[in-house]
């Protein structure tokens, strides 16, 4: 079971398949009707990358490769592991200027770049895309998805949220918040149009506001009462989303088997994309090293 990013230059993989003499015959009779027509449409140049990154290391499972989607077979599941490859870096401080009474004397430390001592690296916004992943419409959980501003921090730093399904925002502190969301280009199955951005003025301690994001996409939720306060909320049409841990571990479960494109999202580090095909009842374990250069 082939596991291959997306990379461009002369190291890029090459892949090769034997067909069959039937395959060729048909090949060179459609090359001649080529020929022989009036034009074509010109073809479509991808960018490269911004920067080449190490293949990742793959756990193949046995049996031949799956088509786009396979609803009817039983669903795998995908393990990823993403270590930092480079100098681990110390965590940048972010001096609470403001509110120390609420917030605290002390400093915080800033969550855009965290990397354990086994090198794991968290953070990584982790989602699939492929035909057959799209859920149908659903009743909102009765324990929604929430962004909560205590300690003046944003809690989670990374919160993945379902397109259409409302997610709360709370400020736990006794001092004025506010919410304002910026959209973030190039994120994770962006959609179009892109989401209304808001500004919500949180003055009370425990007030709670609900807000739905309608497209596929990345906001930025920011404070600006507290500058070193900023968050993000990343919205999918499906399940088959993660952010990994601390190790830099995560896992979606009950994935229809087929192909997909597994896309990669850091705030500092960008995106990379890898291909992933999940086999009936196994599992894909991927485990790649993400370079800051």
């Amino acid at each position: 079971m082939p596991i291959a990013p997306r990379s461009t230059g002369p190291n890029a993989p090459t892949t090769r398949r034997r067909s069959s003499p039937g395959t060729y015959r048909l090949a060179v009779i459609g090359a001649c009707l080529f020929l022989t027509a009036c034009g074509s449409d010109p073809p479509v140049h991808k960018p490269a990358a911004p920067q080449p990154q190490p293949p990742a290391e793959t756990t193949e499972s046995s049996g031949p490769d799956q088509p786009a989607a396979t609803p009817d077979a039983p669903p795998g599941a995908l393990t990823g592991h993403i270590r930092f490859d480079g100098t681990a870096p110390v965590p940048r401080t972010l001096k609470v200027t403001s509110d120390q009474s609420a917030c605290g004397q002390h400093s915080l430390l800033s969550e855009e770049l965290r990397v354990s001592d086994a090198m794991g690296l968290a953070g990584v916004v982790a989602v699939l895309e492929g035909p057959g992943l799209d859920a149908p419409h659903e009743e909102a959980p009765a324990e929604l998805p929430m962004l909560d501003q205590k300690g003046c921090q944003f809690t989670p730093h990374i919160l993945i949220v379902r397109t259409g399904i409302p997610f709360v925002i709370r400020n736990s502190d006794s001092v004025l918040h506010n919410a304002r969301s910026t959209e973030v280009p190039g994120g994770p199955l962006a959609d179009s149009p892109p989401n209304r951005s808001f500004n919500l003025a949180m003055p009370r301690q425990g007030q709670e506001l609900k807000k739905r994001l309608k497209s596929s996409g990345i906001v930025e939720v920011a404070c600006d009462v507290h500058a070193w306060m900023k968050s993000y909320v990343v919205a999918v049409p499906h399940h088959f989303a993660r952010v990994s841990d601390r190790e830099g571990r995560f896992q979606m479960d009950d994935i229809p088997a087929g192909r997909y494109t597994l896309h990669l999202w850091h705030e500092t580090l960008g995106t990379r994309q890898e291909t992933v095909v999940v086999a009936p009842a196994d599992t894909v374990e991927v485990t790649l090293a993400w370079s800051p250069d």
